[in-house]
């Protein structure tokens, strides 16, 4: 019984240090991720209320602290009123395609936990923004925020993230929660 017991201890103490070995994103290193999350209009007149968005983001390691990302996320804000002109309807919903590029700054670490800050810089097509009567547009954004990666194993894990964009020309200021789960190769 005894002897047994010596094992899985070993065991135990052997295979933490395994277990907690990183696999980070370090130089050549590829990471895929998909994320779910929801986008606050800040600068709305209107109420608005959140809606489920989701999106991809894919990042290339360049050394173990520093990685280039590019990323594309729809997201749908509901507005909250009504628009009379005519028959009286709830708004539409805005909509948000996002195309987005930028550079990942991950906080040395020894474990499962990596803390890093983003900045970003590419294109929002918005929809039904502001009740324009131009449907939607195009328009240069710049966004930066803070996230959590989270290794679950040597390769996967989850990421918690935290962005702020800001759609230049109109500007419109929104802010993006989201939770997702990568892979690395």
């Amino acid at each position: 019984m005894t002897r047994s017991a010596s094992w899985i201890f070993l065991s135990v103490v052997f295979a933490v240090p395994g277990l907690s070995q990183s696999v980070d994103l370090d130089r050549g290193r590829v990471e895929i991720n998909g994320f779910i999350g929801t986008t606050v209009d800040t600068s709305s007149v209107f109420g608005t209320s959140a809606k489920v968005g989701g999106g991809v983001e894919a990042a290339f390691g360049v050394n173990r602290h520093v990685a280039i990302t590019g990323d594309y996320s729809f997201n749908r804000i509901g507005q909250t009123g009504f628009l009379c002109f005519g028959p009286c309807m709830p708004l539409p919903d805005e909509t948000i395609h996002e195309f987005m590029g930028g550079v990942r700054f991950s906080l040395p670490n020894s474990s499962r936990f990596t803390p890093y800050a983003t900045g970003t810089v590419g294109g929002l097509r918005l929809g039904n923004f502001g009740l324009s009567s131009a449907g939607s547009s195009t328009e240069f954004a710049l966004g930066m925020g803070l996230g959590l990666d989270v290794r679950i194993t040597r390769r996967t894990g989850i990421l918690v993230d935290l962005r702020g964009v800001d759609a230049v020309s109109p500007g419109i200021w929104f802010v993006q929660p989201s939770a997702g789960f990568f892979f690395r190769f």
